[in-house]
Formats: structure tokens, sequence, C-alpha cells
């Protein structure tokens, strides 16, 4: 192998490592939709969904992770700063927010709901995900005696 053929490979690797780094990276956030703006022609809010988000940026059209239509009107989607700053200037779009990863706080909630350990065979289980909040300062003080928080290993 010659010296000019050592400096293209060269420069070639280079150009590829560097332009890894310039590809921003992507996360998970929710995007609220005005449901009312939904055209009559998708006859799913899903399909929907999926063509503002196509039409508004460049994600790939697997890039929608779940979509919500119960409770809540949006999806959820790993965007990059770009496709999300695209998202917030649209009409049809109420809000777009960053998905926290929560850390486990107890390892005893099955028990302290009184959920037996039948409740999590994979027959019984519902296909779809709910989501909820629960005021955690009456709880601590309708537990029973003896059992107490367990707190994360520090």
């Amino acid at each position: 192998m010659g010296l000019p053929s050592v400096v293209c490979l060269c420069a070639a690797v280079f150009l590829l490592h560097s332009s890894l780094f310039t590809v921003s990276a992507k996360k998970t956030y929710i995007v609220q939709m005005n449901h009312h703006q939904k055209p009559p022609s998708y006859s799913t809010h899903g399909q929907w969904y999926s063509d503002h988000l196509q039409a508004l940026t460049s994600a790939a059209p697997d890039s929608i992770l779940y979509t919500y239509d119960l409770a809540y009107n949006g999806f959820a989607a790993a965007l990059s700063d770009e496709e999300v700053e695209s998202l917030r200037q649209s009409d049809s779009v109420l809000d777009v927010y960053e998905d926290p990863v929560y850390t486990l706080h107890t390892t005893r909630t099955p028990e302290f709901l009184g959920l037996g350990d039948t409740t999590w065979q994979p027959g019984r289980m519902r296909p779809n995900p709910h989501a909820m909040e629960m005021d955690t300062a009456r709880i601590r003080r309708a537990l029973p005696r003896g059992l107490k928080w367990r707190t994360p290993a520090s």
C-alpha cells in the first residue's frame, strides 16, 4: 500500500469519526397534540401523529414509540433537539417535553397496594399502560405498622 493510499484512508477515517459527533443525540419526548385539529381524512389519531411528525421533521417513521388517545392526546417519540423545535412551531402541537427516567423508590409497591403475585402473571395483564400520580404524603401516614418505606442504597 503506497503513501497516498494510507493518507486517503486516514483522512476517510477521520472524516467519518468527526461526522459521528455532529449528529445530535435523540431523547424521548412526549408530544401533546390538539386533537380537535385532526383532519377528518385520518381514520386514527396515530396516523395523523405519524404524518404530522414526518411533515415537520426529518424523523424516521419508527421514531414514534407510543401513541396516547384515551385520556391524553399525543405520542412519545425519540427526537433530536432540532426536531423538538420544529414541532413546537406547529399550531397542532400544544406542548413538547422530555420524558424523564425515574428511579425505583420502593421494592414493595405490589404488596403496599394490596396486589398479590397473581396480578403480574402474563395472562392477567391489560394491554394498555396506565399512568397515575400518587400523593405519597397521605399514603405514608396510612402505612400499616411494621411496613416501612425502603430507601435506595447510597
